[in-house]
């Protein structure tokens, strides 16, 4: 039986869908999926009789017996049932015409699951953290460093929000709208000046008691944030710190790569900020 990483067969499993590729019934838990070889793995052992398979199935001469492309998600009695014998021609090259095919796919999951890793133990105490209640900027401290081994990356994105209560009486309407634009540029300031990633003002809340706007950062430097920012926002409050997937329904890769794209093109009203 081949080995594979845990990732590996959570990648399979997922591509699959849990389902046996020889018989299509679905298997109840990732424990009773097998990893089968279509080509069999005996023929490591049989190199004249290999040449032989590869000639007469049209393999290529590099043709390596446990890569993803000879590889199938298998239930045990199917397995078992197959063994290490060949099965007909055009079955054969059916199986391993569908593992070409998914094999691209198994990578981007398992490469997907491996940025993951770092944060998914994380989370939950996140999570658990959040739900607390709101959050004033010491509190962030302690959650930055509790969650210290989270890598936010472009594919997980973390939102933080920040508000800043109206202590002057601004009745007048164009006085108030006038300290809110100073109120996001002096935040914008100080998150360009502190902070090297990326980060965007995603959206504004000017409600008339305060002013609050959220962002997207994307590879938040940690120690930046709590060493450079947090001691320039003592009189902002932040009632929020969380993953961007726990907000949007948007991939967060397609918005970072569109404001990407608009930053480039100098369209000022995105707000993007990059270093």
């Amino acid at each position: 039986m081949v080995k594979i990483s845990h990732l590996e067969r959570l990648a399979f499993w997922e591509v699959y869908k849990g389902k046996c590729k020889y018989c299509s019934i679905p298997m109840t838990r990732i424990s009773d999926m097998h990893i089968d070889h279509i080509f069999p793995e005996d023929l490591k052992n049989q190199p004249e009789f290999f040449n032989q398979i590869k000639k007469e199935f049209d393999l290529p001469e590099d043709f390596n017996l446990d890569d993803y492309y000879n590889l199938i998600c298998s239930c045990a009695t199917c397995n078992r049932d197959k063994s290490n014998k060949l099965r007909e021609k055009s079955a054969m090259l059916t199986y391993y015409s569908i593992a070409k095919e998914n094999k691209p796919k198994i990578i981007a999951v398992l490469n997907e699951k491996t940025s993951l890793l770092k944060t998914s133990k994380s989370l939950t105490q996140l999570k658990a953290i959040l739900e607390q209640g709101f959050l004033k900027p010491k509190e962030v401290i302690e959650l930055i460093n509790l969650a210290e081994d989270i890598i936010w990356q472009v594919h997980n994105p973390v939102i933080i929000t920040f508000t800043l209560y109206n202590e002057e009486d601004k009745d007048i309407p164009i006085e108030y709208w006038k300290w809110c634009d100073q109120c996001f540029d002096k935040i914008i300031n100080i998150l360009n000046e502190n902070l090297t990633c990326q980060f965007s003002a995603c959206e504004e809340s000017r409600g008339g008691e305060g002013y609050g706007v959220r962002f997207t950062f994307w590879g938040l430097d940690q120690r930046d944030f709590y060493e450079k920012v947090l001691p320039k926002i003592n009189d902002w409050d932040i009632p929020e710190v969380l993953p961007f997937e726990n907000i949007y329904d948007v991939s967060a890769k397609d918005l970072f790569f569109k404001l990407e794209q608009q930053e480039k093109e100098e369209h000022t009203e995105t707000k993007v900020v990059t270093k």
